[in-house]
């Protein structure tokens, strides 16, 4: 496994310490979520040649690709792509989003990127909107609409679950075997349905389970996959490493 720290890119406060921590192999890769405008700094990313994994804006950015507002999206992804271009980024992260599938169909036909992975959703947004690409199902409809790839988001996936009320773990197994080519990890509470972003043992949701879940999937596609930590930040990015070293130390 290769672990992630995740940044946006309004936290260019953080670039020196999280290029330090790559650099001395305390992490693997940096994931960046891009905020509209949001550019400072970019070049110490750049002359750093760290690996990064680009994220696009999500509705807490206001952009949501499952809208109907097509030129918004176009012009704000488009933008995305320069950042992943500049920073030499292999992979761009994209959320569904809240909003009609048919629309973020419409948006991934336009849109025929080789480096886009496709995020799943929790099925309820944190204000009661009803999210698109929270299933299995929908999951591989997009997929099949061009050359992209699958984030399994486990807490997204759980939370999915809760709103269906369906076991969780049978859910997950379920998007596994759809070979996500990477995952995004954080804990949260199996009482609450909505995203949390916990960090690891704040919740209770099985960690252990979630880890040989990983660990069958790169036996079985023979890859080492990327898992990026999706935690509070605590002084700096010490509480990231904290997590990263809780989950190793996951039987």
């Amino acid at each position: 496994m290769k672990f992630g720290i995740k940044l946006w890119s309004i936290n260019h406060e953080l670039y020196e310490e999280a290029v330090d921590l790559i650099k001395r192999g305390k992490a693997d890769y940096l994931e960046l979520l891009y905020v509209p405008g949001a550019k400072d700094k970019l070049e110490f990313l750049k002359q750093n040649k760290i690996p990064v994994i680009i994220h696009a804006p999500t509705y807490h950015h206001r952009v949501c690709f499952s809208d109907n507002n097509f030129e918004k999206n176009d012009k704000i992804f488009k933008e995305t792509v320069k950042i992943a271009d500049y920073l030499n980024a292999e992979k761009i992260i994209i959320h569904p989003g809240k909003g009609n599938g048919e629309n973020f169909a419409r948006f991934l036909r336009q849109h025929q990127d080789n480096r886009i992975i496709i995020e799943n959703m929790p099925k309820v947004a944190l204000d009661g909107a009803l999210c698109t690409g929270y299933s299995p199902s929908q999951i591989r409809g997009f997929l099949l609409l061009g050359p992209f790839s699958f984030c399994l988001d486990f807490s997204h996936a759980i939370k999915a679950s809760l709103s269906l009320k369906l076991d969780y773990k049978e859910y997950l197994k379920k998007f596994m075997k759809i070979k996500a080519l990477m995952f995004h990890i954080s804990d949260g509470r199996l009482s609450i349905e909505t995203d949390q972003h916990l960090s690891l043992g704040e919740g209770n949701f099985d960690l252990s389970f979630i880890k040989k879940l990983i660990k069958e999937n790169e036996a079985a596609t023979h890859k080492s996959k990327n898992l990026t930590f999706e935690v509070p930040k605590g002084q700096g990015l010490k509480n990231d490493i904290k997590n990263i070293e809780l989950f190793k130390a996951i039987k």
